[in-house]
């Protein structure tokens, strides 16, 4: 310890040394203030005032220069030494750790970019997602508008199914108009088979039974009214009512085929053909259809009874014209052929007479009871090619009704046209025709 201040003391007195030197200016001054002064001068300058040092402060200490000199540099080479370990064993550690997580990083790369990639496959998923829900719902939007244009409803194929349904109704009519007329024009020329074959004797006995079994009312005639049993009839007075056996259903109901109890002429009748048999009772009452008496075969070449057979056709034919206007009206209430939509549809407008077998009379007041329902026109607000398609087929009734009209002007033309030369001949005092009796249509 004494050794170490002794040492330190010898230090402090070397530093005044140096100061001292440090404050000597003369060969700093000499070096300026004698031009040419050399570098040696300078040299041995500094060589004095090194030795000086040496002498003032390491001749003192002896071999702790050397010693520290020593001391220092093996220092250096433990730090060098240490730090060069410290780098191994830091490098290594972190080689370690590279080591013991590099299974760890690769997974979690691998996860990354799994993550990643599955990202990307869900946003893809998502953007295929919305644009199907896009296109489907555009793919929506267009059917809900078609279906609102075109579905069919109960309002847009009213007119269908009628239409359909009518033709089938006119052809049926058709064929009973001329059923009707050769049945009455086989009436009026005594044909065979027919219930004047041996004159209108015959015709009128035919007549009675179907009254007296049919449409007789046994209140009729102050109670007398000579019905079969003295029970009125499963008709009664059919033949005679016009507003209910014509007007009073759409459909006469001529298919009904529940037995009424009775025969007519040996066979048995059914409420349907009842219906039928009363129909042409109303042409024989609304027309005063008589039948002639047949002509003898012997006597068909003399010249008057040639003459009175051609008076006869003549009134056939006209008494035909005339009862064209009702065949008409029972032709076209005959039943057509078996159709539960037209009778569903009149039924949900509140008709409960509806018939399954409709004639072209119902199939057309169906239509008109249609356009009579405020909700038809309500229930067609959205679809605007069903109106446009309404309008086509109200054209098309108004066309068919026009064709009703100018049909039904024929018949009453043919009917004046009778009527009128029958006026022209008796004005002309023609004695063709018999004019004792109400055969011909008179004025």
């Amino acid at each position: 310890m004494k050794k170490i201040l002794s040492s330190l003391k010898k230090t402090a007195a070397a530093a005044a040394v140096v100061v001292a030197l440090a404050g000597t200016a003369s060969e700093a001054r000499a070096q300026c203030e004698f031009p040419g002064v050399t570098i040696g001068v300078a040299g041995g300058i500094s060589a004095s005032s090194v030795a000086l040092l040496n002498s003032a402060f390491l001749a003192p200490v002896g071999i702790f220069p050397n010693a520290a000199h020593l001391s220092t540099q093996a220092a250096q080479i433990a730090l060098n030494t240490a730090l060069q370990l410290f780098e191994d064993r830091l490098f290594t550690r972190l080689r370690e750790f590279w080591n013991d997580f590099f299974q760890a990083l690769q997974d979690m790369t691998a996860q990354l970019n799994a993550s990643n990639a599955d990202q990307t496959r869900a946003l893809g998923n998502l953007f295929d997602v919305g644009g199907m829900t896009d296109n489907q719902r555009m793919v929506q939007q267009v059917e809900f508008a078609a279906k609102k244009q075109y579905t069919p409803t109960d309002e847009g194929c009213r007119f269908d199914t009628a239409g359909a349904k009518l033709g089938s109704a006119t052809r049926t009519s058709n064929a009973m108009m001329e059923g009707m007329g050769t049945a009455f024009t086989g009436v009026g020329n005594n044909a065979q088979g027919s219930d004047a074959e041996r004159g209108n004797g015959q015709l009128i006995g035919r007549r009675w039974e179907k009254y007296s079994k049919l449409f007789c009312d046994q209140d009729m005639n102050a109670g007398q009214a000579g019905c079969n049993g003295g029970a009125t009839g499963p008709l009664a007075n059919a033949n005679v009512t016009v507003g209910k056996t014509l007007f009073g259903l759409e459909t006469i109901p001529m298919n009904d085929a529940t037995p009424s109890g009775e025969t007519i002429n040996g066979n048995t009748v059914t409420i349907g053909q009842g219906w039928k048999l009363a129909t042409d009772e109303l042409v024989y009452n609304l027309i005063n259809y008589e039948a002639p008496e047949p002509l003898p075969a012997d006597a068909l070449d003399a010249a008057g009874i040639k003459d009175r057979r051609a008076e006869q056709r003549a009134y056939v034919t006209q008494m035909d014209a005339v009862g064209a206007l009702v065949y008409d009206v029972v032709a076209d209430r005959t039943p057509g052929e078996q159709s539960t939509d037209i009778q569903q549809l009149r039924q949900t407008n509140g008709i409960t007479d509806a018939n399954e077998f409709p004639s072209q009379r119902e199939i057309r007041q169906s239509l008109i009871e249609q356009l009579m329902n405020p909700n038809y026109y309500v229930n067609l607000h959205d679809a605007s090619s069903t109106t446009k398609r309404k309008e086509v087929y109200l054209e098309a009734f108004n066309l068919q009704m026009l064709y009703k009209i100018i049909d039904k002007t024929e018949k009453i033309s043919n009917a004046f046209a009778a009527e009128t030369a029958n006026m022209l001949f008796e004005q002309q005092g023609d004695t063709t025709y018999d004019q004792t009796i109400n055969r011909p249509i008179r004025p």
